[in-house]
């Protein structure tokens, strides 16, 4: 059981999440934790219960309280909770946006129940996952934004966690960049929450989204 991703699902229309409910619930690896109908439900639900999921499938488009909102209460105040939209709205423009906010993956809903679970254990293992298509609209955003000031030139990191910082953004495990390096998983993630502080980052998903957006590092597909 110590292998079981314990997984939310937050979406407003009951027969999809019951659908999604019952094709993951195949999966000897997924525990179904919640299924709610809001953001404002699913919050209510972690401040009165500590058990809490691993990671939530989280729509946008809901009632009394949408994705964009519960996704910004929940990367500060439930960061170790991994977020993965799973919406059928995909413009360029939001899922920038909610790769900024701190989402660990983007989905949109004719994704095939393979796919999804694939996403989860991505997610679950590495603390983010950009798919083809997600990395395809990074690269297009950052080839067309207008050249900013870039603000992470004030803080410091030495060729060691920019090493470390780049083999995230591609993807890497924390035993992969270990075994690249030739350096202990421990040490590895000490230089992850290094990172992390020293660009004030909720979670692994907020550093490589603001490391890309930066352009501290290039994103390679890994994939």
């Amino acid at each position: 059981m110590n292998n079981t991703i314990k997984v939310s699902l937050v979406d407003d229309e009951s027969l999809f999440r019951k659908g999604i409910n019952s094709l993951l619930s195949t999966y000897e690896d997924i525990q179904i934790l919640h299924e709610v109908e809001n953001g404002k439900a699913f919050l209510d639900k972690l401040r009165a219960d500590d058990n809490h999921p691993d990671l939530v499938l989280l729509d946008l488009k809901m009632d009394e309280m949408n994705g964009i909102e519960t996704s910004k209460v929940l990367v500060t105040d439930f960061p170790k909770i991994k977020i993965v939209v799973l919406t059928s709205h995909f413009s360029t423009g939001m899922v920038y946006n909610m790769l900024e906010i701190g989402v660990a993956a983007y989905l949109v809903k004719n994704t095939s129940i393979a796919d999804v679970h694939h996403t989860i254990t991505e997610v679950h293992k590495n603390g983010f996952y950009y798919s083809p298509d997600i990395q395809k609209i990074i690269n297009q955003c950052l080839t067309n934004k207008p050249a900013i000031p870039k603000h992470s030139l004030q803080v410091k990191i030495t060729s060691r966690e920019k090493e470390i910082l780049t083999l995230i953004c591609q993807q890497y495990t924390n035993a992969e960049i270990a075994n690249q390096l030739f350096i202990s998983t421990r040490t590895v993630d000490g230089h992850r929450s290094n990172l992390l502080r020293k660009f004030d980052r909720k979670n692994t998903a907020g550093l490589v989204a603001y490391a890309i957006k930066e352009e501290l590092v290039s994103l390679e597909p890994n994939i």
